[in-house]
């Protein structure tokens, strides 16, 4: 998908955050990072600041990123923290600066998922911790509906949900064995994916 059209669709990741679905990916990227001391904390591909709230709510100082300008506009308006408009796969940020990185639905839509991974694997601390939630290889847009029936979610909630998981052209789909192989590479240590919910997958370890 290119920028274009997330930048249109800032008002609705911003909608999407009061969903069951973005609470549900939520607690799972926060149980695979399990109990940090406050720090620095970045999310990459924040959107509107999906996992912002969370994260002050633990005292982290937070830092969004994302490449198009309307979502973090949309993250500095409504949580009022500091993001940044850059690239997953070349972040601002100097080695060993943050203690904290994750991502939700940003994976599999970088040009080059290595090379992000790697990126945090170098902006982490020695025992920072990174997570990333992805679809599945599995996740239809059916599987979607169903989903959202589950959840109680319709109208442009359940729309949001089924876009999520179509398959945009150019993006990425890994399975476990695949992602782990990406982590591996990266540098990163201690890798632990579970399957969340329908159809999402959640992979954290922490940084050497």
């Amino acid at each position: 998908m290119s920028r274009t059209r997330f930048s249109e669709r800032a008002p609705e990741f911003e909608a999407a955050l009061a969903t069951p679905f973005h609470h549900g990916v939520v607690d799972a990227v926060e149980a695979a990072i399990g109990e940090v001391a406050p720090g620095v904390a970045i999310e990459v591909g924040c959107g509107a600041g999906t996992l912002v709230d969370a994260w002050r709510t633990r005292g982290h100082r937070v830092i969004g990123v994302d490449a198009t300008f309307e979502m973090c506009a949309a993250t500095r308006v409504r949580a009022g923290v500091l993001a940044a408009c850059a690239d997953a796969c070349r972040l601002p940020f100097a080695a060993d600066s943050a203690d904290v990185l994750a991502s939700t639905f940003c994976l599999q839509i970088v040009p080059d998922p290595g090379a992000a991974l790697r990126e945090a694997a170098r902006v982490l601390r020695p025992g920072g911790r990174c997570a990333i939630a992805i679809q599945a290889p599995d996740w239809t847009e059916s599987g979607a509906f169903d989903l959202a029936a589950r959840l109680g979610m319709v109208g442009g909630d359940c729309d949001h949900l089924v876009r999520i998981a179509r398959v945009a052209p150019g993006s990425w789909r890994f399975s476990t064995e695949e992602l782990r192989a990406l982590f591996a590479d990266s540098g990163l240590e201690d890798i632990v994916i579970v399957r969340v919910m329908a159809g999402v997958l959640v992979a954290s370890a922490t940084a050497p």
